[in-house]
């Protein structure tokens, strides 16, 4: 039985893996920006954390206390050619999904060190190979987390810690549907078009459902030595970043 603690498990993919690891008998901390959006999630701890909040993240840590695992799996995302992203909104998705992972592995690796084991699991994501249009911010943080965590991973293994980074595909959340859109009119054509692909693919499914693949990541996390790249949780050894973006592209009139 492992400590785990996973960010951003108010709903979708972090509150089904915190669900399946407490089956499978794990101490589990669930941790949210609101710890009301918490109630009811079966876990041993339930706390407020905010990864872009530095004091939130001390005290959130501090509280725990030693953890064996730290899933990163709290992130954002928006809908916006990059030339109508405003800077403001860059920068929040760069802190929720590049500094915040960094903060909370900051947090945790003094103690994993001291232990000598631990692990560090980053959610990532296929837009990195892919590069789907209109999701320029997104998949720019999760690359740099993607590489983020391959330094990590060299730095830290000298100390008995693990990275692993999960990179997934699609996934039936919220979290297209609650994300935020800018425009400009020359891209409206294209955002329009976009919005057409989401909604087809609601209405075929929209992706594995979360608990699907809550199943596959606590696998990895119960893996002894997980690769750097576990792309089981996509269904794929390997991912070919050209045909990846041939079909983030395909059906769009640009």
């Amino acid at each position: 039985m492992s400590r785990i603690l996973v960010t951003g498990a108010s709903r979708g993919i972090g509150r089904a893996l915190v669900e399946e690891l407490d089956r499978r008998g794990h101490e589990v901390v669930a941790a949210a920006r609101n710890v009301r959006d918490l109630d009811g999630l079966a876990a041993a701890q339930r706390l407020a954390l905010d990864v872009t909040d530095q004091a939130s993240v001390d005290a959130a840590v501090s509280t725990v206390g030693d953890v064996d695992v730290v899933v990163n799996n709290a992130g954002v995302t928006v809908n916006a050619p990059l030339e109508a992203a405003p800077i403001d909104v860059a920068r929040t998705v760069m802190e929720t999904n590049v500094l915040g992972p960094l903060r909370m592995t900051q947090a945790v690796l003094p103690g994993m060190r001291e232990r000598g084991q631990g692990l560090i699991a980053n959610i990532s994501s296929l837009g990195v190979y892919s590069a789907p249009p209109l999701q320029g911010l997104y998949t720019a943080s999760k690359a740099a987390l993607e590489k983020m965590s391959e330094v990590l991973r060299f730095e830290t293994q000298h100390f008995g810690v693990k990275v692993v980074v999960i990179p997934l595909g699609g996934v039936r959340t919220e979290m297209t549907t609650r994300q935020k859109t800018y425009s400009l009119p020359a891209y409206e054509p294209l955002v329009a078009q976009q919005a057409q692909r989401y909604e087809q693919y609601r209405r075929y499914g929209g992706g594995d459902p979360p608990e699907q693949v809550a199943a596959v990541i606590a696998d990895i996390l119960e893996q002894d030595d997980p690769p750097l790249r576990a792309l089981d949780a996509v269904g794929a050894q390997t991912v070919d970043p050209a045909q990846a973006r041939r079909m983030a592209r395909q059906g769009l009139d640009w």
